[in-house]
This record gives C-alpha cells, structure tokens and sequence, in this order.
C-alpha cells in the first residue's frame, strides 16, 4: 500500500519500481495506492497508469490528512498482512523483503531507517523521540514512526480497526497499543532517502508547536495505557 499526496512527478517511476521489485515476484500480493487529495494532477496521473501497471485507488479528492487517510487506507483491504509505505521516492521497493523476511514471530515489522541523507535537526528529533518512548513506555523501539512497515492482521483488527486517537504519531500510536496488547514489534534496518525535490519537513518555527503537542499526546497516551 503506497500512500501518496501530490507526488504527480514520482507516482510513475515509484509505482513501476514496486510492480517490477515486488509484485510481479509475489503475485498474491494487491498493489493499492492510497491517493489523499492530491492538487498537482497525481490522481489523474493515476488514472493514466492504472491500466498499464495494475493497481487499486482508494481515497478522494477530498485532503483526509495523513492520519486519516493511514487509518482509512489500512481498513481498505482485508489481506494477512499489510506493507504500508510512504510516497515521494523516500524508501527502496526492494527493501519489502527485508521486511516480508522477518514475519515469522512478529506482528508488525519496523523498517529501521540507515544512512538518512536528512537535515541533522531532524535525526536528532528522531532519536530523542525513540528514546523518549522507550524510557517512559518501556519499549524497545529505535524507529517507531517508520514510513515503511508491514502489519499483521491481527494488528489492523486489534489496534487500527477500533479506533486510533492521535494525528500526531499514528504510527507511533499503533506500535505502542499493539506492543502494550501483546503483540509483537519486530525492526528491521532499510534505506532512507530524501524525498526529491523540496523538502515537506515541518518548518523550523513550527517544531517547537508540534513537539509540545505530541508530548501532550505521549502523556495521554500513557495515562490511558497504565
């Protein structure tokens, strides 16, 4: 499952790189597209290669956010096992069998990212975030909000389907409940690039905003998982 928000200059080249990698070498597999009302051309774009590559749209025009449109996607098919991956050209296609590799045992499996070619704010941002989750939960996490992770069906019905709470961290979010219910986290290291072209990273003024807001999110999440 790709999830894809005005990505009208990559969606081709991602979307053929996941056929020819990954699909056409697992033809059980469904390739879906989680389109989040995109406004540069991305669905009509779709539209054209859907014939050609083959592959199932869910979402509208309507701007759902992403952890709307994360929830929404994942509810959209009722497979053993979910791999959910951000658009933009951000992770290798190839590295899914790194990840189908370590099913046995697990129920969500992480893709740890390695070698991030990102500003150094954000890594840092990314390792006081995990290590702010596995001091106060108790978890052993490195990667949490991972934009690449395959999900057990047990996970979807478990943890997604009944409801998630936070737009901040959903990912986060459902490794933390399902860790918490007994279900079993798994990370695996992958590549990581930078999305070509301008950077969609949370301008610098507004982190300290969203940082304050996800702390708030972290506490309440705690309280109720206490």
């Amino acid at each position: 499952m790709l999830l894809v928000h005005n990505e009208a200059d990559t969606i081709e080249e991602e979307l053929k790189a996941f056929r020819a990698d990954v699909v056409d070498k697992l033809p059980s597999l469904e390739l879906i597209v989680a389109e989040d009302g995109s406004t540069d051309g991305t669905r009509d774009r779709l539209l054209a290669l859907q014939k050609e590559i083959g592959f199932r749209i869910v979402g509208g025009s309507e701007r759902k956010g992403y952890a709307r449109a994360w929830t929404d996607a994942i509810r959209a098919t009722d497979r053993e096992w979910v791999c959910m991956c951000d658009g933009g050209l951000k992770h290798e296609p190839a590295d899914f069998w790194t990840l189908y590799e370590a099913r046995e045992g697990a129920d969500i499996i992480v893709g740890c990212k390695t070698n991030r070619k990102d500003q150094l704010y954000r890594k840092v941002l990314t390792f006081g975030f995990n290590l702010m989750l596995r001091l106060y939960f108790g978890v052993d996490v490195h990667d949490a909000d991972s934009g690449l992770r395959l999900i057990h069906r047990r996970v979807v019905d478990q943890i997604v389907r009944p409801g998630l709470k936070f737009r901040g961290f959903v990912s986060t979010e459902t490794v933390l409940r399902a860790v918490k219910s007994g279900l079993r986290y798994r990370e695996v290291p992958i590549a990581y690039r930078q999305r070509r072209g301008p950077s969609r990273a949370l301008p610098i003024k507004r982190i300290p905003r969203a940082v304050y807001q996800v702390l708030e999110d972290v506490r309440e999440l705690k309280n109720e998982l206490s």
